[in-house]
């Protein structure tokens, strides 16, 4: 069955079973592929390989949006290429990987564990191939280093694990996290509001992208007032346990 489905002409996204987690391709020169936070699940990887093949695509660069282990998945047969991630972010995956390789459990194959995590400094804020110019937003909400891809020719603006319709803004636990959740939110939202299609790195795909960092903020402004929010993410699996971390935050 086929999996990528096409968002906008050169960018395709396929959408895991698990945590709907979104693998981005943007389509470049000569059927050259950028590809965005591959995964999530072992067979997932294996069609996702599959069906680039079928499609004539050749994986010439990745990227990671942060160091969370379904982040920094790869397949060897997408190849050896460059797998760029912001400075915080290569450095997360290297000291942590043994924690990262743990929370991903045991249902992946060998030569695919030993891929996970073996990231490289991106030189600067453009990503390096032969296709549309791929802008990166730094920013630390959800975890030091994350990232946001910006792709001008399409309109399009990649979030990393922000702007979700299926869960909650998830700060770290450090000192600081929700204004630095909010620092993040502010740099994402000049180009949310202009976007033609905003893909979060979980759940749905939007052209709304202003809605989403409304309905973020609003949550926030609820966790620092004292209200009860009535977020209808708070719903989904998962995001009862969220919100009682965010409450200890505020």
């Amino acid at each position: 069955m086929t999996r990528l489905h096409e968002v906008a002409a050169g960018l395709l996204v396929a959408t895991s079973r698990t945590d709907a987690l979104n693998s981005v391709v943007i389509i470049g020169q000569d059927g050259a592929a950028l590809l965005v936070d591959p995964g999530w699940q072992q067979d997932e990887l294996d069609d996702l390989t599959a069906e680039l093949t079928a499609r004539s695509l050749t994986p010439v660069a990745g990227f990671a949006t942060h160091a969370h282990y379904d982040h920094v998945l790869w397949h060897p047969d997408f190849g050896e290429v460059p797998r760029w991630a912001s400075p915080d972010s290569v450095r997360i995956a290297g000291s942590h990987r043994e924690e990262i390789l743990e929370a991903l459990g045991p249902d992946f194959r060998p030569e695919v564990l030993s891929l996970v995590g073996r990231l490289s400094v991106l030189p600067g804020l453009d990503i390096p191939w032969l296709g549309p110019e791929v802008g990166v937003i730094l920013h630390d909400a959800h975890i030091v280093g994350h990232s946001a891809l910006w792709v001008a020719e399409l309109g399009v603006l990649v979030t990393g694990d922000m702007l979700s319709d299926v869960e909650l803004p998830l700060p770290d636990d450090s000192p600081g996290a929700l204004g630095a959740y909010r620092a993040g939110l502010g740099a994402l939202a000049p180009y949310a509001s202009i976007a033609r299609f905003v893909i979060p790195g979980h759940g749905s795909v939007t052209s709304d992208g202003s809605a989403r960092v409304a309905a973020d903020l609003a949550y926030l402004d609820d966790l620092d007032a004292g209200r009860e929010s009535t977020d209808a993410r708070l719903a989904n699996s998962g995001m009862a346990e969220v919100h009682a971390a965010n409450l200890r935050l505020a």
